[in-house]
């Protein structure tokens, strides 16, 4: 059985970026795997300190919910990470999320400089984005980004695709449902 664990960063918890995630969770569920949801209101995740601890092991010296968050990612075959979008660009908690997986990157310095290698297993990681730009395609250069940014390290994810809520914070946002369905399916597809 796959397990999926999924971050949600926002601090609402029956927001649509939850409603998002807990979609796509439904369709790994209903595809036979295991699933976990954090969500940033309880998960007490703070940022890296970028003590570089973790270069010397896989654990975070930062104690606190990230502990519990990163001992299931570390179990996980795919991870999702939700966000609504701020000012751009994911949350200040879906931001502290990524960058507190530095421990599941290994780092060794070379003369030509940083040579990056996965730790664990490859994951698969699958994004959803809430934002109240009804456009869903305007923020397309920035999701590509982070994106690309999460896959540099070789071995260590294989991104998903992201699923997009234009609109959100309309009572009935156009295209909800059609967009639920894509989450349902990419769910299907992470089990």
């Amino acid at each position: 059985m796959s397990k999926v664990v999924a971050f949600i960063g926002s601090p609402h918890k029956e927001g649509r970026t939850a409603q998002l995630v807990h979609e796509i969770l439904r369709g790994a569920r209903d595809a036979g795997a295991e699933v976990k949801a954090y969500n940033a209101s309880d998960a007490e995740v703070g940022p890296c300190m970028a003590c570089f601890s973790c270069r010397e092991g896989p654990e975070c010296a930062t104690k606190d919910g990230m502990q519990n968050v990163l001992a299931d990612v570390k179990d996980a075959d795919a991870i999702v990470v939700g966000s609504p979008v701020h000012m751009c660009q994911v949350s200040a908690h879906a931001k502290m999320f990524l960058d507190r997986l530095f421990p599941l990157i290994g780092l060794t310095m070379t003369p030509e400089g940083p040579s990056l290698s996965a730790r664990f297993p490859t994951k698969k990681i699958l994004f959803a984005y809430a934002q109240n730009v009804p456009d869903v395609g305007v923020y397309t250069p920035y999701f590509d980004w982070v994106r690309s940014s999460i896959s540099a390290t070789p071995g260590a994810f294989i991104t998903m695709g992201d699923v997009v809520l234009g609109s959100s914070l309309t009572p009935e946002p156009p295209g909800l449902a059609v967009t639920l369905e894509k989450a349902y399916a990419a769910g299907k597809a992470l089990a």
